[in-house]
């Protein structure tokens, strides 16, 4: 499972070798750590050795270790805008019904169309149907952007335009 590669195998350029660690491998707290042949520095901790198929490789040996914390894993961050799409726009008389969707990673905390806030009808995990009456514009621009709950704001939204015809 762990080795240098399949294809030609040309000697590392690099200083210091990375181990891979296979935690609780031989049991609860005892962990595997694999190292290359070609990194001989890895193999420096006095810990024993020694080639394990199919774990390791014709270039790569494991050791059995203890006390070797989890690592800290990432800590995400939702950096990334939800998408908005303008799906009908539609005159009753004096006044537009604008419905659309939005889409995000995660929640969806508001969508506005025009500067009004429109209702989410359909609240799905990541995607929020939406509509919002607007009062009827002979001519002009409609946009709709959303907002999710971290705070990320679409920059340019949905434009759509509206003329009388």
């Amino acid at each position: 499972m762990f080795n240098r590669g399949g294809s030609t195998r040309v000697d590392p350029i690099i200083d210091q070798g990375v181990p891979y660690y296979v935690h609780d491998y031989f049991g609860p707290g005892r962990h595997a750590k694999i190292a290359s042949t070609k990194a001989p520095n890895l193999m420096n901790d006095g810990s024993k050795y020694r080639a394990l198929p199919p774990l390791t490789g014709d270039e790569s040996v494991v050791a059995e270790v203890s006390d070797v914390a989890w690592p800290k894993l990432l800590d995400p961050v939702d950096d990334l805008p939800p998408a908005t799409i303008v799906l009908s726009v539609k005159r009753n008389g004096d006044k537009l019904t604008v419905r659309g969707v939005s889409h995000d990673n995660g929640k969806i905390r508001t969508v506005t169309v025009n500067e009004r806030e429109a209702a989410l009808t359909v609240i799905q995990a990541g995607l929020v149907d939406w509509s919002v009456e607007l009062p009827a514009l002979k001519d002009g621009t409609i946009t709709a952007v959303a907002t999710d709950t971290a705070g990320n704001r679409e920059a340019t939204g949905h434009r759509v335009t509206v003329s009388r015809d």
